[in-house]
């Protein structure tokens, strides 16, 4: 009897180390392993992907795809920097703007933070400007 309850032990203990070690991974990581297995996902990323580096034309569809991937992994950097691509290259400002500030502002890279600066640019919010900007010469002056 004493070998059953080791064996359960094990197995029980073996369970909650998978648990921890789930429980442990960030937003970003589980969305980003589970969207490196949905190749369906990551065809038409590298699609989309392919449209705006070549200057085409981004259509409404393109943007919602994406969009779709999206819901499915919201935390995914690939599909958010993607998703800001497209609207940037349709010149959809507003709505490029509300994505990247939907992102805890700490959580921005320098990109995104610029992307959002050139974006108020082309909406006339100037201080809203000056208020990303400034952290960022202050961090690196070389790069006006």
């Amino acid at each position: 009897m004493p070998d059953i309850h080791i064996k359960y032990f094990k197995i029980c203990g073996l369970l909650v180390c998978l648990f921890l070690f789930d429980s442990c991974q960030n937003a970003t990581e589980k969305d980003s392993n589970l969207l490196n297995r949905d190749k369906q996902s990551l065809a038409e990323l590298n699609r989309v992907n392919q449209i705006i580096s070549s200057g085409q034309l981004i259509t409404q569809n393109e943007v919602d795809s994406v969009q779709k991937i999206r819901e499915k992994y919201p935390s995914a950097p690939v599909v958010r920097q993607i998703l800001q691509s497209a609207l940037i290259r349709r010149e959809d400002w507003q709505t490029a703007a509300d994505l990247i500030s939907q992102i805890p502002e700490l959580q921005r890279t320098d990109e995104e933070k610029n992307n959002l600066a050139k974006i108020y640019l082309k909406l006339g919010r100037y201080e809203d400007v000056l208020r990303i900007v400034n952290p960022l010469l202050e961090k690196n002056p070389a790069d006006i």
